[in-house]
């Protein structure tokens, strides 16, 4: 039975998802309030659920393929909630808006905890609340799953402006709309070679995102609902053969209480016709002595004879009675 949280998420994802990861989602969902089942689509999404994932093309890490900028970003805002304050407090803001720590190893310290499962999907989980204010904000109504997923992968900017073209102009192509974002994705926004416009993109994000929200909604149904009984319907008989059946029945218990009664009859005529000497033994004969000698009875009853002809008669009317 699927009833667990790593049996739901490495039955969806079909294959065996390390524990720990498990773990690391379920502790950020449960110490943020957001959905489990959402930081399981975005973390499925972006790295296969794997925590050692490496971006080829830009210095994404991790589960949810934190940029290094980025992961500073939300580190240094979130960091201290969750015991890192000494090392959010090195991060440092440029006068261009970048941010920098001096200490390179620190630095080095702060990013690879992007390789923390529970320390990834929890500033996963903060960025995604964020980036859901400002969206909402933006957009002037509330987003979902997908959406907020967006703002994850393409920045709380550029998600607004790609859900905006997604609402007026969906047929338009999504490179245009976003060309930096494209260069570094290629198999979203490109099917080969072929770009692919702002309704494809959102719509193969959607059956991702969505659709893997789905997929775990339905596996843990499934796996509360009691397995089938199987349960075995035989063919009706036809008349002819129900007849047929029923006599043989009826034939093999005739048979089988036959075989129980002849032998007692038989035995007790037997008894019947033989001498008394054969059959009661010689009344002056003297016990042996190894045998205790039974008390004398008074006013013993006189054993009574059967009748020969009578019993006779029983048996042939028994015989008659079943062999018909």
């Amino acid at each position: 039975m699927l009833n667990n949280d790593q049996s739901v998420i490495s039955a969806v994802a079909g294959r065996q998802v390390r524990p720990d990861v498990v773990e690391g989602l379920k502790s950020a969902s449960e110490k943020t309030g957001v959905s489990f089942e959402f930081l399981v689509a975005q973390a499925t999404r972006e790295s296969g659920l794997n925590p050692s994932a490496k971006a080829s093309t830009t210095s994404a890490r991790g589960l949810f393929q934190f940029t290094s900028q980025t992961w500073l970003e939300v580190y240094k805002a979130n960091g201290s909630k969750y015991g890192q304050g000494d090392l959010a407090k090195k991060i440092k803001r440029n006068e261009d808006g970048s941010l920098e720590v001096a200490d390179p190893a620190i630095r080095k310290a702060i990013l690879d905890q992007r390789q923390n499962p529970e320390m990834s999907a929890l500033m996963a989980a903060e960025y995604a609340k964020t980036n859901e204010k400002r969206l909402e904000s933006r957009l002037n109504r509330e987003v979902g799953p997908s959406e907020l997923y967006l703002a994850h992968f393409l920045g709380p900017n550029g998600a607004a402006r790609f859900l905006d073209v997604q609402e007026k102009a969906p047929e338009k192509v999504a490179a245009k709309i976003l060309p930096a974002a494209a260069r570094h994705n290629h198999s979203v926004f490109y099917e080969g070679n072929k770009p692919r416009s702002v309704a494809a993109v959102y719509s193969q994000v959607r059956d991702s995102i969505d659709g893997t929200i789905q997929r775990m909604a339905e596996t843990r149904k499934a796996a509360q609902e009691p397995e089938p009984q199987i349960v075995e319907v035989r063919p009706a008989l036809a008349p002819e053969v129900a007849r047929a059946e029923a006599a043989k029945l009826r034939e093999s218990a005739r048979d089988s209480l036959i075989s129980q009664v002849m032998p007692v009859l038989s035995a007790n005529l037997a008894l019947n016709r033989a001498e008394p000497s054969e059959s009661r033994g010689n009344l002056n004969e003297t016990p042996r002595v190894s045998l205790p000698m039974p008390p004398p009875l008074e006013h013993r009853p006189q054993a009574q004879g059967i009748d020969a002809g009578a019993l006779e008669t029983l048996m042939r009317r028994v015989r008659l009675s079943f062999l018909g």
